[in-house]
């Protein structure tokens, strides 16, 4: 089995986390955590360029290099999102934790999507709706 471009960046979010964990959820400290984020992203890249990485997320890491900090966000849609975002299940203890983490963490708007359904109050029901009536215990 061979590590993934998702698996590589889901080791980077966690080992951001873990580093700053227990988070102050104050503005400074998560714009602190946010560039972190993607320095080790471009880390990630830089040692694993062939896990499968793809060409907007080269693209990003290039300028990024050039620029010589975190280029803007370019907004992956990627399926990897939800697995990427798993760490952070682990350092937000409340539904209150995870709101500045979506507002700093500007990524991917895919991710902030999840997260965002993460602190829905509404999603439970929606998820045991579909159960119910499709009989799957998949979603």
């Amino acid at each position: 089995m061979r590590m993934t471009d998702d698996s590589y960046l889901t080791v980077a979010v966690a080992k951001v986390l873990m580093k700053h964990y227990s988070i102050n959820y104050s503005a400074q400290s998560l714009r602190t955590i946010q560039e972190d984020l993607a320095k080790e992203f471009i880390a990630m890249w830089q040692r694993h360029v062939d896990a499968g990485f793809d060409g907007m997320f080269f693209e990003w890491c290039y300028k990024s290099r050039e620029l010589g900090r975190p280029a803007p966000p370019y907004n992956s849609y990627g399926n990897g999102s939800t697995m990427r975002i798993s760490p952070v299940g682990w350092v937000a203890d409340t539904k209150e934790h995870l709101k500045p983490i979506i507002k700093k963490k500007k990524l991917s708007d895919f991710e902030d999507k999840i997260l965002y359904l993460m602190i829905d109050p509404g999603v439970e029901q929606l998820i045991k709706q579909f159960h119910k009536t499709t009989g799957s215990k998949k979603f």
